[in-house]
């Protein structure tokens, strides 16, 4: 049904640009001999030449042949429900593209009475047109907006992503299963067993404890998820026991953590090859690891929080996969509260520096409350993504003019008074240092 929705919206953007109203039929119904386009996997797109990765989750093509348009992509049904974010809809996304670069069509805001559709005297492309593309950006997980707006703007769901929304050895030996029978698989600290059933804390020496841990690895990935997560829990407590103050000959829990999730991750790789391990650079593993550079060809790393300067850190380090982020630029938690936080050319220079260094998905904490003040903003995080070279100033002036049409020139000077004194204002250490704010 979502590639059903995607056709009407091509014609219903037709319609609005230049009055011409599209039969839409089954491919079995279009007429040889009369130009057509075909959405999605048809058995006309198979004659184009154009082969999709399978594997390339967000891979789609826009192709001109045989006096036909095709636009189609990888699409593959993760979960039983049929919201769209169950899915990944290569197709749409090459929709969504087909009408910004030929229809005049920009998705500014979510819902239909977001998306500006320009006057066209004709839609026009050449003859010999074929895109075809490999979005560098895998997800774009956060608040959903709709999926119109979301695939359009990169913001892109991730049902093959098997996360716990941050930690997993939670997961794996949960408080209140494991504390009476087995204490001494949690923490020893202070001369006892810290059995914290919010944050709880573990004896990772414990062989017993590492086989949990890991058999969560293969519990997750057997459910049929294409990445699984790998992270300490949050608050994390280093147990003080005398195994583990010798484990691995080192003295930095980080470090500790880094080598144990290594060393998962590779024998990961040989019971499960092919599938991913996501592990969290996030408390004591915010430094990178000292004691090795290369990690396991299967492992993607997290970095919560991120900023340019520890970025700068994992220069030299060997991650076949690249990065995620976790952003903070947004949420009410942020000084601004229920102002705005972040600027176009903030969040610009933010994507090119993700472009540069292989940063594959980003969490978007607090996107989407304030449409009003920072959709300007959100707009430009979601463009730069497709094209980083593209200017944010002539971005914002795009938004102005498509959401405020008559409107558009005073609007442009608001939005530019806004984001210029917003500029002024130093960012809070989490968004700009290494400094992050610890939770209890």
């Amino acid at each position: 049904r979502h590639l059903r929705s995607s056709a009407l919206l091509l014609r219903d953007t037709v319609r609005r640009a230049t009055g011409i109203e599209l039969p839409l039929v089954a491919e079995d119904q279009a007429q040889q001999g009369r130009k057509r386009l075909f959405i999605g996997a048809t058995a006309a797109s198979k004659t184009t030449g154009v082969t999709l990765d399978s594997k390339k989750l967000w891979e789609y093509a826009i192709v001109a042949a045989d006096n036909d348009l095709h636009l189609f992509g990888n699409d593959r049904r993760w979960r039983k429900d049929g919201s769209y974010d169950a899915f990944t809809l290569g197709t749409v996304k090459a929709v969504t593209s087909f009408l910004e670069q030929f229809c005049g069509a920009d998705f500014l805001y979510p819902g239909n009475d977001g998306i500006s559709v320009g006057k066209l005297q004709k839609i026009s492309f050449p003859d010999n047109l074929r895109i075809q593309k490999v979005p560098q950006i895998l997800y774009g997980v956060g608040r959903r907006q709709g999926m119109f707006y979301d695939i359009a703007n990169n913001m892109f769901p991730a049902p093959w992503n098997g996360t716990y929304g941050g930690h997993s050895h939670n997961i794996a030996i949960p408080a209140a299963e494991y504390a009476k029978k087995h204490p001494e698989y949690f923490a020893l600290i202070k001369g006892k067993r810290d059995l914290n059933p919010r944050y709880p804390a573990y004896c990772l020496s414990s062989p017993a404890v590492q086989e949990l841990i890991y058999q969560e690895l293969i519990r997750h990935a057997d459910q049929g998820y294409e990445m699984v997560q790998l992270a300490q829990s949050d608050g994390f407590r280093g147990c003080e026991c005398e195994a583990c103050r010798k484990l691995y000959g080192v003295s930095s829990w980080g470090e500790k953590l880094w080598i144990m999730h290594a060393k998962m991750a590779e024998r990961f790789a040989k019971e499960r090859p092919g599938k991913l391990i996501h592990i969290i650079a996030y408390g004591p593993t915010r430094t990178p690891p000292q004691t090795f550079r290369k990690f396991p060809g299967n492992v993607i790393i997290e970095l919560a929080p991120y900023s340019q300067e520890i970025m700068k850190r994992w220069k030299g380090y060997q991650v076949k996969n690249g990065f995620t982020v976790y952003l903070y630029n947004w949420g009410q938690y942020n000084p601004g509260g229920l102002t705005p936080k972040t600027s176009p050319a903030f969040c610009a220079e933010q994507v090119r520096v993700f472009m540069r260094n292989q940063v594959k998905g980003v969490y978007r904490c607090g996107f989407g409350e304030l449409f009003g003040l920072e959709g300007p903003a959100y707009y430009v995080f979601g463009k730069i993504f497709d094209h980083p070279a593209q200017d944010e100033k002539e971005l914002l002036a795009d938004y102005c003019r498509n959401a405020f049409k008559e409107s558009a020139l005073p609007m442009s000077v608001f939005f530019g008074n806004l984001y210029q004194r917003l500029g002024m204002i130093p960012l809070p250490d989490y968004r700009n240092s290494e400094a992050f704010i610890s939770r209890p």
